[in-house]
């Protein structure tokens, strides 16, 4: 599932993120969350979060904090958009 939260307003849409984070957490509390933000997009394998799966887990929640904002990182997280 995807969820897109966007706006001139970034407190608002940091709650709202947070908001969902937290109830996905607790619906599932043995899944895997990654906090991606601009200054570390490029440690992380998007191919690898996108179909990879941990050995004990089996869902990961990946956040991309104003990732968008860049259009060089948004052209490396668009490329996947339908994966």
């Amino acid at each position: 599932m995807l969820y897109v939260y966007y706006g001139e307003d970034v407190t608002s849409a940091r709650n709202k993120v947070q908001a969902t984070t937290s109830n996905l957490l607790s619906k599932n509390k043995d899944a895997l969350y990654f906090r991606i933000t601009p200054d570390v997009l490029h440690e992380y394998d998007i191919t690898e979060l996108i179909g990879g799966q941990g050995l004990f887990k089996s869902e990961y929640i990946v956040v991309f904090d104003t990732v968008l904002s860049s259009k060089d990182h948004a052209a490396t997280v668009l490329n996947h958009i339908k994966e």
